[in-house]
């Protein structure tokens, strides 16, 4: 078995430095008692014999899939979601990541390329969705091939709309069902042994160490890519986008705030009245208050769980400062508010329910706010609607779910993971 990972670290070694170097962070073992393969979030163990009867380019792609659940931090993401369909959404996406480097994917292992450069939280969201109308409508895995190509066209355009909206795993759909339904699609190995369902879950303490150990991992073999000056080194977007979940984490809201509330040590708003009196007109610096209008998206498109997300931002920026003044507003195709925005809100019922529109909330703040003030937009969102036709004269800083951080055409964009 060593003779095998071996051939396998100097194949990569030859052809993709980046995925060589990742590797040799990984820990490979071999027991009789697993069917085929499984990963825990650091060791990857195999069957030798299932590992032996593999063509060449096979073993080199499952190897590979299991080093980038690893590296990707797929067992631990899953979180309280479905566990069966949790491990093919993450078999898609590093399938993909697999096929689009020019190596083979591994047999019996999800592989859609409609899916193509999207987050496993997407893919889990839609293969759910898909799995419960199925169910619901008694599609069997014959008829699933006329289905429409609807899901990779809602990962690249605004068509969210159409979606019908995911609901929590504990909703009234039967979760068995649509596990089942989405299995006979996906027959494949259930290789990730997510936190919840290992006999012996590593504690919290160790969870964060296996993810700053892969951040490491992540680091060091994109700073290899670089010095190795090989095209084989290429990274796809799928993997640059997925590594980017990984090692860029969410900003925190006193750091976001605090770019636009003093842009500069240059900003300057007029002269500053304590000194006028002594005949010093002094420049004032441009730090003193930010009006914030908070929106959190409530269209069709966004279920509980991301809306329940928004609230937990909405509560974080309202205990940021005391200088801010705030408004929230809840937007669909219609503007519901303003609501005031002070440190002891406790976001409630969200109103809305219908299509996106984000041209109507500036429409509104054009109308209703004062074109001088020193303000800023926050408008957190899965990024599918309309937009508006130029961009407002407010600066704009975009909160966004999945994988919408490319659908902007104005303002700055932030992922919310």
């Amino acid at each position: 078995m060593d003779q095998l990972i071996s051939a396998y670290l100097i194949k990569l070694r030859r052809e993709h430095p980046f995925f060589a170097t990742l590797s040799l962070y990984m820990r490979y073992e071999f027991d009789d008692r697993i069917r085929q393969f499984t990963t825990d979030g650091r060791t990857a163990r195999l069957n030798p014999r299932y590992l032996s009867n593999l063509k060449a380019s096979e073993r080199v792609g499952t190897l590979l899939h299991l080093t980038l659940h690893c590296a990707l931090n797929h067992p631990r993401r899953c979180g309280s979601r479905i566990a069966e369909i949790w491990n093919i959404a993450a078999d898609i996406v590093v399938n993909q990541i697999i096929v689009e480097s020019h190596f083979e994917a591994p047999p019996n292992t999800a592989i859609d390329p409609r899916y193509g450069d999207c987050s496993v939280e997407f893919v889990y969201s839609k293969l759910l969705s898909r799995a419960r109308n199925m169910a619901t409508q008694g599609v069997t895995a014959v008829d699933q091939g006329a289905e429409s190509d609807s899901a990779a066209t809602d990962c690249s355009r605004h068509q969210a709309n159409q979606d019908q909206a995911v609901t929590d795993s504990t909703g009234s759909h039967n979760p068995s069902s649509a596990v089942d339904t989405l299995q006979v699609i996906y027959p494949g190995v259930s290789d990730l042994l997510v936190a919840d369902g290992q006999q012996h879950p590593m504690s919290q303490a160790q969870q964060h160490q296996n993810s700053a150990y892969w951040e490491r991992a992540l680091r060091q073999a994109l700073v290899v890519d670089r010095m190795s000056h090989q095209q084989q080194g290429f990274i796809p977007a799928g993997l640059e986008r997925a590594i980017d979940e990984v090692l860029d984490p969410q900003l925190d809201w006193r750091t976001v705030l605090w770019r636009y509330m003093s842009r500069t040590p240059c900003d300057y708003s007029g002269f500053d009245r304590r000194f006028i009196h002594q005949g010093l007109y002094l420049d004032e610096l441009q730090s003193e208050s930010l009006n914030v209008h908070v929106v959190m998206d409530t269209s069709g498109s966004i279920g509980d769980d991301q809306l329940a997300r928004f609230r937990a931002e909405v509560e974080s920026i309202a205990r940021c400062y005391h200088a801010i003044q705030g408004h929230l507003y809840f937007v669909d195709a219609q503007v519901y508010g303003p609501f005031a925005l002070d440190a002891s809100i406790r976001v409630g019922v969200a109103e809305g329910g219908g299509g996106t529109d984000f041209a109507c909330f500036f429409s509104y703040l054009e109308k209703h706010c004062d074109p001088f003030e020193q303000a800023l937009c926050i408008y957190l969102t899965d990024g599918y609607g309309t937009f508006p036709d130029k961009a407002p004269d407010i600066p704009v800083l975009w909160v966004a779910t999945d994988d919408a951080v490319d659908h902007f055409p104005f303002g700055d964009v932030t992922r919310l993971n």
